[in-house]
């Protein structure tokens, strides 16, 4: 048993009856007022400077602990509690990265003690299994809870993790199983730590919803045995780490440099696994065994294992087509009405952007995000190069904030030249977004309102002197608060008394 409290202090979290009590008190509050508590007395531990290791080490390890089960109740809270306020989950995001960045720094500053050497090396060196677990559990947490925001991603985080990993590599215990966390929880160690920090990495949460990011965490747990994590660059390894560098996963597109703490990074022989849940969840099934942290429908969790599939399989995907670089400044709206509304002639307020490289497939593209209900993964936007005069429709497929209010988005190209239209659905005038060109025969995409689409539905539309008789095909995607669907052109003729119409029998 560790000695958690010895030297005597001022600071109030220096007495174990008086931690005892605060962490009593946190039991019976509000999960998010707990939470902010907690955040608040670890910025207060952070700053006393006279805490043992050891000392410190105990006083984390408890609200660590305490914060398990708000913690649990608000992320329930976030993703399955029907609501209208926008932007409900932003600053919950916000304080469980603040929580967490707390926890991990200050398991961080443990670790850092050994350097100080008596009393507090040794305790490092005796608790290093337990310590360096923790450590890189709060850290893979950080990450997460930055995520759910895009980041931004703070470099210290995968330096410290590297750190406490290497260390543990080097004494030998990387692989020893210990138990760490509270009751019920199973025997983990800080090669799995760590390694769940990885896959999370790797699996490109950038391109996730804030759910989706969240069940790709709890699906980690199911595959991590699987998933291999070693010095030598297996068949299957497609990437690779140097924890002694302060830097994140790499694709193994080349060799790295040669290097005593190189690993490589397997993740193929967890693919069969995930294939056959898929298979389950297409049935409507999950495993009674499946801890996701709450209930999800199977329809929600299948596309995030699809996405798994893609990005742990041996061929992850890879960029289609050349970027080139540009320096190019774009007016921007944001979502289907405000799209509409332009090509419509009525203008609406757009946003000064800078596109930074082009492709045949979309922009990438530097954006000021001062607010994170501004985009989404999944929002319909309208671009207009500076010097321009048609629009571009695309959908925002990737988002990674480089900094608190900017960050860098993926552009993908719906249309070059999109045209707003209005048809007739289920009896009403319905606003649409004509992504193609009409052809006899053809296939065209639309982007409807949310939930417009009715594969039981016809739509006539008429454009440029001509009707058109569309038929449902499917339903591509349902975008943020828009759908885009595929339409066959079953007859095209010209309008009555249109110029075009002038010699039809």
């Amino acid at each position: 048993m560790l000695k958690l409290f010895s030297a005597r202090s001022d600071h109030p979290l220096a007495a174990a009856e008086e931690v005892d009590r605060i962490v009593a008190d946190l039991a019976g509050m509000e999960p998010k007022a707990a939470l902010r508590e907690i955040a608040d007395w670890l910025d207060s531990l952070d700053a006393a400077t006279d805490f043992s290791a050891e000392k410190r080490f105990g006083v984390l390890a408890r609200f660590d602990d305490a914060a398990v089960q708000p913690l649990r109740v608000v992320v329930r809270d976030i993703f399955t509690t029907p609501r209208q306020v926008k932007g409900y989950g932003a600053p919950l995001f916000q304080l469980g990265r603040r929580l967490f960045r707390r926890i991990a720094l200050g398991y961080t500053s443990c670790f850092d003690a050994n350097e100080h050497g008596g009393r507090d090396a040794e305790f490092v060196r005796r608790a290093l299994p337990q310590l360096a677990s923790r450590l890189l559990r709060a850290h893979a947490q950080w990450l997460k809870w930055s995520q759910f925001r895009y980041g931004p991603v703070d470099p210290v985080l995968w330096a410290d993790a590297g750190a406490a990993y290497t260390a543990a590599v080097e004494a030998g215990c990387d692989r020893r199983r210990v138990t760490v966390f509270s009751a019920g929880a199973p025997d983990t160690c800080p090669h799995d730590e760590y390694l769940r920090a990885l896959v999370f990495q790797v699996s490109a949460p950038d391109r996730l919803r804030p759910l989706e990011i969240e069940l790709v965490d709890k699906l980690i747990s199911r595959f991590l045995p699987l998933i291999r994590l070693g010095a030598e660059a297996s068949a299957e390894a497609l990437y690779w780490i140097d924890p002694a560098r302060p830097m994140a996963p790499m694709r193994l597109a080349r060799k790295p440099k040669v290097s005593p703490t190189l690993c490589y990074l397997g993740l193929s022989g967890a693919v069969p696994g995930v294939v056959e849940l898929m298979g389950q969840a297409s049935k409507g099934e999950l495993p009674a065994g499946l801890d996701l942290g709450a209930h999800y429908p199977p329809k929600l969790v299948l596309p995030v294992l699809a996405h798994l599939s893609r990005y742990w399989g041996a061929r992850p995907p890879t960029r289609v087509h050349a970027r080139h670089p540009v320096q190019s400044a774009t007016r921007s709206v944001l979502g289907f009405s405000h799209i509409y509304g332009q090509l419509s002639g009525k203008p609406a307020a757009a946003v000064s952007w800078q596109i930074e490289d082009v492709s045949r497939g979309g922009f990438g593209v530097r954006a000021s995000l001062p607010d994170d209900e501004l985009v989404h993964l999944g929002t319909l936007l309208g671009l207009q190069p500076e010097g321009g005069e048609n629009w571009v429709v695309g959908i925002i497929r990737r988002i990674a904030r480089a900094a608190e209010a900017e960050g860098r988005l993926g552009i993908e190209t719906l249309s070059h030249a999109p045209v707003a239209l209005e048809v007739e659905l289920s009896g009403h005038k319905t606003d649409v977004l004509l992504l193609d060109a009409l052809e006899a025969g053809a296939s065209v995409r639309l982007a409807l309102p949310q939930f417009g689409y009715d594969e039981a539905v016809r739509l006539r539309v008429v454009h440029d002197g001509r009707i058109a008789e569309l038929e449902p095909v499917g339903l591509l995607e349902s975008a943020d608060a828009c759908d885009v669907a595929r339409y066959r052109v079953v007859s095209l003729a010209a309008c009555a008394g249109s110029p075009t119409s002038a010699g039809t029998p």
